[in-house]
C-alpha cells in the first residue's frame, strides 16, 4: 500500500459532514474524470440511513474517530473469524490475507459488517441490514427465505420499517431520491471509468453476462441447506456485486473455509492475486465446489496431517453452531444426517480419528 489510508473511511466523514451542513453527500450525474481530492472524495453510494451515524463520527476528532472505526472492525472480524471456526493462531494469522488487510487499511464497512454474516444462525434478522450498508448484500437474506425462517425474515423487515420511520425526521424522503439517483449515476459512471468496477465481472464482460451469470449462482445457492446454504448466498452476494474490490471477498470466507485443504489455499491466494484472472477465477471455483464433492472438505480430511487447513477439526464454517442450523433459523429442521453418514462417521471413530457430529 502507497498511501490512501482511511480513504474509503474519509469517504464517510466528508459524506457525514455534509448531511450534518445540511447538505446532500450523494451525486447524482455521472463522472467523466475521478476526483480532483482523491479516492475519498468518489460519490457516496450507502443508505440515507447511515448518514446520522456517519455524521457523529465526523464531528468527533479525526484520531478518535479513526480509532473508534478501526479498533471496532477488528474487534467485529475477530469476532467473526472465530464464529466461522478459526482458532485463535488462525484469526491473528488471517489479518496477513490480503482482502483483510486493505478492508482494514482504507477503512471500508465491508470489514465490521461481515459480522452480520458470522452471526446470522443466531440472529438471522441481522441479515436484512446488510443491504442498507451493500444493496448485494441483500443476496445474503435470500438465505431466510430459503430456510423459511418466516419469523427472523418478518423481524429484519420490522426492524428496518422502525428504523426508516425513527430517522425520517433527521434524514427526511428527498434524499431517498437522490441515493438512488446517485447508484444509477454511479453505474453510468463506470462506463466513461472502468476502474470503478474494481475487479467485478462488469469490468469485463457485457452486462447481460454479468446478470445472467449472477442469476444462475443465486439459483445455484437455493439448492443448499442449513450452514451450506448460508455460505453459499455468501458467496452469491460477491459474485453477483456490480463493483468489487478485495474487501469484498470477506463475504466468501465460509464458501471458501468450505474447500478441501489444497483448493482453500488455491482459492486465498488467487483471492490476492490482482486484477484478472485470478479473484474471478477463485471465485467460480469456489461456487464449482458446490456441485464437485471431491473439492469440499468430508470426513477423511479432518484426519489427514498433510492438509493443513483452518478449520482444524471442523468440517464446515459456524462450527460451533450446529444445534442452530439443525433447528434453522425459523425454528425448523433444515437437514440430517444420513444413516451412510453416520456410519461412515462410526467407522472413522472406531479407527482411533476424530470426527465431528
Amino acid at each position: 500500500s502507497s498511501g490512501g489510508g482511511l480513504r474509503d473511511f474519509n469517504l464517510y466523514l466528508n459524506a457525514g459532514a455534509e448531511f450534518l451542513a445540511g447538505h446532500s453527500p450523494y451525486t447524482t450525474v455521472a463522472l467523466h474524470h475521478y476526483p480532483s481530492g482523491g479516492l475519498e472524495h468518489l460519490p457516496f453510494l450507502y443508505a440515507p440511513p447511515t448518514l446520522p451515524v456517519f455524521g457523529l463520527l465526523s464531528a468527533m476528532p479525526h484520531a478518535l474517530a479513526s480509532g473508534l472505526w478501526v479498533g471496532g472492525s477488528v474487534a467485529l472480524v475477530v469476532l467473526s473469524l472465530r464464529a466461522f471456526g478459526l482458532s485463535w493462531r488462525w484469526t491473528l494469522l488471517a489479518f496477513l490475507w490480503t482482502p483483510l488487510e486493505q478492508g482494514l487499511f482504507v477503512g471500508n464497512v465491508a470489514v465490521p459488517s461481515v459480522a452480520l454474516l458470522a452471526l446470522a444462525l443466531r440472529f438471522g434478522p441481522g441479515l436484512v441490514f446488510g443491504a442498507l450498508l451493500k444493496p448485494q448484500n441483500g443476496i445474503v437474506a435470500l438465505w431466510l427465505l430459503r430456510e423459511r425462517a418466516w419469523r427472523a425474515l418478518a423481524a429484519g423487515v420490522l426492524a428496518i420499517a422502525a428504523l426508516l420511520v425513527l430517522l425520517l425526521p433527521l434524514v427526511g424522503i428527498d434524499l431517498w431520491r437522490q441515493w438512488i439517483q446517485g447508484l444509477l449515476a454511479y453505474q453510468q459512471s463506470e462506463q466513461f471509468l472502468p476502474g470503478l468496477y474494481g475487479v467485478g465481472l462488469g469490468k469485463f464482460l457485457p452486462m447481460w453476462q454479468v446478470i445472467a451469470i449472477a442469476a444462475v449462482v443465486v439459483l445455484g445457492a437455493f439448492l443448499g441447506r442449513g450452514r451450506d446454504g448460508l455460505a453459499r448466498f455468501s458467496l452469491a452476494s460477491v459474485i453477483a456485486s456490480p463493483s468489487l474490490w478485495s474487501h469484498g471477498f470477506l463475504f466468501a470466507i465460509p464458501a471458501v473455509l468450505r474447500l478441501r485443504g489444497p483448493w482453500f489455499w488455491l482459492v486465498a491466494g488467487m483471492l490476492c492475486a490482482g486484477q484478472w484472472p485470478g479473484p474471478q477465477l477463485a471465485l467460480g471455483l469456489a461456487a464449482v465446489a458446490w456441485f464437485v464433492p471431491w473439492l469440499r472438505r468430508s470426513e477423511r480430511d479432518v484426519a489427514d496431517p498433510r492438509s493443513p487447513h483452518p478449520l482444524g477439526s471442523a468440517i464446515e464454517p459456524w462450527p460451533m453452531e450446529e444445534g442452530v442450523a439443525r433447528r434453522g433459523a425459523g425454528g425448523t429442521p433444515t437437514w440430517r444426517v444420513d444413516a451412510r453418514r453416520a456410519g461412515e462417521m462410526r467407522r472413522l471413530r472406531s479407527e482411533g480419528v476424530s470426527t465431528i457430529d
